[in-house]
């Protein structure tokens, strides 16, 4: 049993390194692949050294260690956005907020934004540290071209306190 656990330590071992190679490869097929064909390595290399029991635990744990692989490949859909996660999304808001002038507010906005990392619903929740009504809309112009779900923009238009401000800010989303 001891070979066995040593066995699945080394492949655990080895998995990160394929992990990296998918970031280089840009192709889960080809991860695929690559995972399937060493974890056939190591059944032709050392399982086959097993006694019966351990080789049968042995091939029924690489089994699952390749349902495993393609059930999270699967069920994970490869986007070509990274949204910005909640913690990184806290360390903004937090920045944006301890920050006085609308211009750097808006400047943080847009390090990150410009990547393509910023939501509708993430860009309202900044908003609510601005004063005035045009330094709003001046940060919701200025990201707009970088928002991930421009669909839910018109959700922006709340963020302005002023009716006739909402009627611009409406008027210029339509045109966008």
């Amino acid at each position: 049993m001891k070979r066995t656990a040593c066995i699945f330590l080394f492949a655990l071992f080895l998995l990160p390194s394929f992990i990296l190679t998918a970031e280089e490869t840009e192709s889960q097929d080809e991860l695929k692949k690559i995972i399937a064909h060493n974890l056939a390595e190591i059944e032709d290399s050392y399982i086959q050294l097993l006694d019966f029991d351990q080789r049968r635990r042995a091939i029924t744990l690489v089994d699952e260690i390749m349902k495993i692989i393609e059930n999270s490949y699967a069920l994970s859909p490869v986007s070509p956005y990274n949204i910005l996660g909640d913690e990184a999304f806290l360390i903004l808001k937090a920045q944006v907020e301890d920050t006085i002038s609308a211009n750097k507010k808006t400047e943080y906005i847009l390090v990150v934004g410009g990547k393509g990392f910023i939501t509708t619903d993430q860009l309202l929740i900044l908003l609510k540290s601005y004063t005035f009504d045009s330094d709003i809309i001046n940060c919701i112009k200025a990201v707009y071209p970088y928002l991930l779900d421009k669909v839910n923009s018109p959700v922006l238009i709340s963020a302005v306190s002023s009716e006739i401000k909402k009627g611009k800010l409406a008027e210029w989303l339509a045109i966008q």
